[in-house]
């Protein structure tokens, strides 16, 4: 097979600077590409746990408020259930 005899089209040839430099630019780019990705992931993440977890802690605070004053009217109650009838103590005066 003979190749033809047109004009034959060479690529340009790159000079070993713009080598190196363009191959720098590949590999930063690259490389501020992933580190914001991992930030942007890390602020998120933080961003949604934050909230999440302080409604938790505040969910639990609230039920342990409610659990001591519930203990707080049943020891009332018991207590008000000992002593005598107020309109019996007033006629024995």
């Amino acid at each position: 097979m003979r190749r033809s005899q047109g004009l034959q089209v060479n690529p340009p040839r790159i000079s070993l600077l713009w080598k190196i430099w363009l191959s720098t630019s590949v590999a930063l780019t690259a490389m501020f590409a992933l580190l914001g990705y991992l930030v942007r992931e890390s602020v998120q993440d933080a961003a949604t746990r934050s909230p999440r977890e302080e409604a938790q802690s505040g969910a639990i605070a609230y039920q342990a408020l409610w659990e001591k004053r519930t203990e707080v009217l049943e020891t009332l109650a018991r207590v008000l259930s000992g002593m005598p009838a107020g309109t019996d103590s007033e006629q024995s005066k």
